[in-house]
């Protein structure tokens, strides 16, 4: 049962970071990475995925 809610639980972040990426690429036109995650309150280190 753990190793269920585990997998169940990565899924869930594995969603959530590709739904971050995609509004990332979908920012506004002139918007840049660093601009929009210090929106979104993305840290440098994840901030390096969206490049």
């Amino acid at each position: 049962m753990i190793e269920e809610t585990s997998l169940v639980a990565q899924q869930v972040r594995l969603r959530q970071w590709a739904e971050q990426i995609r509004d990332c690429q979908n920012r506004p036109e002139g918007m840049d990475v660093s601009t929009w995650c210090a929106l979104h309150n993305i840290t440098k280190q994840r901030k390096n995925q969206y490049h």
